[in-house]
């Protein structure tokens, strides 16, 4: 058995006059981390691994949660191509995870991840996926390598209050 929480980012700052991929999050981005961050902890998660777009809005989000879930933060795995990635992009990640990988968190932006995680579930209702969404699939498989679209089950979809 294994298990994805795939994770929007958390709320932006608004108004950034910067550049997409630098921008920061909100003050209420940053609390929303930290209480979904507490709320997984009380829950038992512990993932074995956790993956980020490397756009500073979503970095900081894994940063944030995986403090909370005592995750040593080092070991995250930030990558530019997940910025903006569509939903295949998400899909081959999963298919390349270490078999030992029982938990896994990723980060990423909408409108791929919204479409990941339609699509990788075996009843596709569409769910709404505003910012810090979280979809905790589980997959009845022994090898990532056998994920693909419509094998997962959606068991919660936790988002802010």
């Amino acid at each position: 058995m294994k298990t994805l929480l795939a994770c929007r980012h958390a709320l932006a700052l608004e108004g950034f006059r910067g550049s997409d991929f630098e921008r920061p999050l909100g003050a209420r981005g940053v609390t929303d981390c930290i209480n979904t961050g507490k709320l997984l902890h009380s829950r038992g998660t512990k993932p074995c691994s956790i993956l980020t777009s490397s756009a500073f809005r979503a970095r900081t989000t894994a940063h944030l949660i995986a403090g909370q879930l005592s995750f040593n933060e080092s070991k995250i795995i930030e990558e530019e191509s997940w910025y903006l990635a569509p939903a295949d992009t998400w899909l081959r990640t999963i298919q390349k995870l270490p078999e030992d990988t029982e938990t896994t968190l990723i980060f990423g932006h909408n409108p791929g991840m919204a479409d990941f995680v339609h699509r990788i579930q075996r009843t596709p209702d569409y769910i709404s996926f505003p910012p810090l969404s979280i979809a905790v699939i589980r997959f009845n498989l022994d090898h990532w390598g056998e994920a693909d679209w419509g094998t997962g089950q959606l068991i919660e979809h936790l988002t802010p209050t």
